[in-house]
């Protein structure tokens, strides 16, 4: 399935889902559309906003920064880096409605967010230009994951940090239904594969950064991942029944999936939700430490 998947596709699938997230993930609301967690949550945050501020906090996001948000969905993470960190943000999405979408919430709200249709596979910008890159959730959806890593790092001024939180498959196989319903999972939400923590850290620490942060918050984003199951719960049946009529379009289906398997499979251990920090060091020392 993942060999089959395109730019355009995944950029389908979000443009066909995107009433799924505005009505029944409550994105009309919080403008995100990725899991959230409740650690020290402060009261004018949901979860799901949450998550960017407490990485946003790790990595010490400051006023003035600029920051790229690579996969922004519908700008709620620069949203919040804006408001809460007075930081300059660029949003980038492969979606233009989800542009579109943003742009004019950010105009409604008077930040300084900018919105720019763009693929994150071939970021139209100059190198060493930004102060902070921030993926959540999108970072699963890059091809080759190396090259994006080995993009990214170019991309960050000396000091500059690139943040990703989002889920990475856990070593071992699993039995043959849990394998399948994995893969059910990664291609309702347009995933091409997931790749292990190892991995990623080993292809940050060849690009030329250094690790400053990981944590494994699974069990911090469990809640919401069930959450997001029951909605699967209710919606693949009927989804599914509608597709045998002719009814139904096949990324709804696919969503509804993706929502029921996700919890399943992280349940089942085979993928796990983990939030990295990386640094480009001022000064080149050498190959630096990305391990954990």
């Amino acid at each position: 399935m993942s060999s089959k998947l395109t730019t355009q596709s995944i950029s389908k699938y979000y443009k066909k889902s995107t009433w799924d997230y505005l009505l029944f993930y409550r994105s009309a609301w919080h403008q995100q559309m990725h899991y959230g967690f409740s650690r020290n949550q402060p009261r004018d945050l949901n979860p799901m906003e949450n998550l960017v501020w407490y990485m946003a906090q790790v990595a010490e996001v400051g006023a003035g920064q600029l920051v790229l948000d690579a996969g922004c969905g519908l700008g709620g993470g620069s949203f919040i880096l804006n408001k809460k960190c007075q930081s300059r943000c660029v949003g980038i999405s492969l979606v233009d409605t989800h542009m579109t979408y943003a742009y004019k919430k950010a105009q409604k709200q008077n930040l300084a967010s900018r919105f720019i249709v763009a693929d994150f596979h071939k970021a139209p910008f100059k190198k060493s230009n930004f102060d902070i890159i921030i993926a959540i959730e999108s970072f699963d959806h890059a091809f080759d994951k190396e090259a994006w890593i080995k993009q990214m790092a170019g991309l960050l001024k000396p000091g500059g940090k690139l943040l990703i939180a989002d889920g990475f498959r856990q070593e071992g196989q699993g039995s043959q239904n849990e394998e399948e319903e994995y893969q059910k999972f990664l291609a309702g939400w347009a995933v091409p594969h997931l790749c292990t923590p190892a991995q990623v850290c080993i292809w940050a620490k060849n690009a030329g950064l250094k690790n400053f942060h990981h944590e494994n918050l699974t069990e911090e984003i469990l809640p919401h991942a069930y959450n997001i199951y029951k909605f699967g719960s209710i919606a693949l049946p009927v989804r599914k029944f509608l597709s045998r009529l002719g009814l139904g379009k096949s990324e709804l289906t696919g969503n509804a999936a993706a929502t029921y398997y996700q919890y399943r499979t992280l349940r089942w251990g085979l993928w796990n939700y983990w939030f990295f920090g990386w640094e480009r060091p001022i000064v080149d020392l050498g190959k630096s430490d990305s391990s954990f």
